[in-house]
């Protein structure tokens, strides 16, 4: 008999179709599939629980792992993100950009745009609008698998097939705000990945971010507090899938880390984690625009644990994990908010533990994990954004770089003005101005080092590109790695060929360590020692030489301002 009323209908359906879904069990719970996407045929599992919450006692502490059992089939329906934070300076550049871009940078306003932002953050405490969709109970990641792959892995649970390689995707955003798809599902990587007749799994995951994952000093690890705990998480995300994938039809031992910005950096640091002597169980990395702003001074580390401790009118770390969650998050908002220019409050940080060394001089010496593949990219104005829109002068800059670097000498600024970056604007280096050379020295200071050091470590086993598109900023790329089609999907305008392209070389890299397939795109060299790498832009995939690699970012990476 039919339902006299077309709702119950519909939702009798929309009941059956989604017990119809495939469920996986996890040991700790069953978790059902969200979605079916009948035109890809890919399956997505959304906000699989990687780690028990980190509240209470486990609120700046290493993740755990989920013990115990629900009752209840999770389908993860509810958004998942951790707290986020956002720079007031970040509204600033926002507006400064299209002035930058053409040519008018000196007509802007500076001091105006200031004034707006600072403004902006008193009325709602922080630049982010509200964080009621962000919650501490944050440490999940999504599952997109094709539905082949996912029928295979009854045989991969048997050990009768290998599964379908896997990447996990660590997004950006300062490591204090972002999450795992915020960019989108990873559907354009599926659909490369099946174009050259391969498959891959794709895994974004959150980490806490700014004050709760990235919190350090001497105080705060002897009161019991883990430095660097959102890439504890990331760890942890990375171990779940090498103990869990498949259940997914994945191959544990075919594992990828693709990241951008704070992503990227990560990636750096897992790469270089406890000095390569407990390595993650990866086999490839992408680092795109790998970025970080070092903070090697234990006394810096400890004055913004202290400035944190004051924002929650507390004195100690107990007493900073008894607050409740709407005190700590607004809390975190407000610091990060006030960041001085250029820079986010929190980063990585040297804690003797998971990151013994900054990562530049731990690859100068061999301590990282030489048993990995690397593909690594930038964009052709990653410093624009980062900059003071008024620095001119060798003192602008100076004064500059002291608010980044709290230990750099007046000696070493004299040896970067007279060898590093001279204030020499007759077309014979790569700025012709004072503004162009700082948007160099953020470049190079906060990027292309990551990059360089990473291609004298590799060698051979390391692939680089350029994203040449118009007008090149930082993050760019990211609109292109997670390219969905020309169907709407999209809202900010894409070349297709360039993403589709840039999607096959992921793609095929992801599955085979390779970013060249099966042929049929352009051949894309190693870097070697000749510093070769692939441009991408709308005419065409110029094989060139990687201007990453140059004495100014080994400058950067002696780490000389530490």
């Amino acid at each position: 008999m039919r339902p006299s009323n077309p709702l119950v209908g519909f939702c009798l359906l929309t009941r059956l179709f989604a017990q119809s879904l495939p469920e996986v069990d996890l040991g700790y719970e069953i978790h059902r599939a969200l979605e079916y996407d009948d035109v890809d045929e890919t399956y997505l599992f959304k906000n699989v629980r990687y780690a028990q919450a980190p509240v209470g006692d486990l609120r700046f502490a290493a993740p755990v792992a989920p013990t115990g059992r629900e009752t209840e089939v999770q389908i993860g329906a509810t958004p998942k993100l951790c707290p986020q934070g956002v720079p007031a300076w970040n509204l600033v550049q926002s507006q400064w950009l299209p002035w930058y871009l053409a040519g008018n940078a000196s007509l802007f306003n500076f001091t105006q745009a200031e004034i707006n932002a600072k403004a902006i953050v008193a009325a709602q405490g922080g630049v982010v609008a509200n964080n009621t969709l962000a919650s501490e109970d944050c440490l999940f990641l999504d599952v997109m698998v094709d539905r082949d792959v996912f029928e295979n892995a009854a045989n991969v649970r048997r050990g009768e097939s290998a599964g379908a390689p896997v990447v996990l995707w660590i997004h950006g955003g300062g490591y204090v705000f972002g999450y795992k798809d915020a960019s989108g599902t990873g559907a354009g990587l599926l659909r490369a990945a099946r174009a050259d007749g391969r498959r891959l799994i794709f895994v974004p995951l959150n980490y806490r971010l700014g004050a709760f994952g990235f919190s350090s000093g001497p105080s705060f690890q002897a009161a019991g507090g883990v430095a660097n705990a959102g890439l504890y998480d990331q760890r942890r995300a990375i171990e779940w899938v090498a103990e869990n994938i498949h259940h997914f039809g994945g191959d544990k031992n075919q594992i990828t880390i693709l990241g951008e910005s704070a992503g990227g950096g990560s990636v750096v640091h897992q790469l270089s984690a406890y000095g390569g002597h407990d390595p993650a169980p990866i086999k490839r990395a992408i680092a795109q625009s790998p970025g970080y702003h070092a903070v090697p001074s234990f006394s810096t580390q400890e004055g913004i644990w202290k400035s944190f401790l004051s924002y929650l009118n507390v004195s100690t770390l107990e007493e900073a994990r008894a607050v409740s969650s709407e005190v700590i998050i607004a809390a975190n908002e407000a610091q990060v908010a006030d960041s001085g220019y250029s820079k986010y409050t929190y980063n990585p940080v040297v804690d003797g533990i998971f990151v013994p060394n900054l990562p530049g001089r731990a690859f100068a010496i061999g301590a990282y994990n030489k048993n990995v593949t690397v593909l690594a990219g930038h964009n052709t104005r990653e410093g624009a954004y980062f900059t003071i829109p008024t620095i001119e002068t060798d003192d602008d800059l100076g004064a500059w770089l002291k608010t980044l670097f709290h230990t750099i000498t007046d000696d070493t600024l004299a040896d970067l003005y007279a060898n590093v970056y001279p204030a020499r604007y007759d077309g014979s280096l790569p700025y012709t101005n004072g503004l162009d050379r700082a948007v160099l020295v953020a470049a190079e200071y906060i990027f292309h080092s990551n990059k360089d050091f990473l291609a004298r470590a590799y060698g051979d086993s390391y692939y680089s590109y350029m994203f040449q598109v118009e007008p090149g900023l930082h993050g760019a790329d990211v609109l292109y790695t997670f390219y969905d089609g020309a169907d709407g999907k999209n809202t900010t305008p894409v070349t297709d060929n360039v993403a589709l392209l840039l999607q096959s070389y992921i793609a095929n890299f992801v599955t085979s360590g390779n970013p060249n397939g099966n042929g049929g795109i352009p051949f894309f060299p190693a870097h070697g020692t000749n510093g070769s790498m692939n441009g991408l832009n709308v005419t065409g995939v110029p094989v060139e030489t990687d201007p990453t690699s140059n004495n100014r970012t080994r400058w950067w990476g002696q780490a000389l301002y530490a």
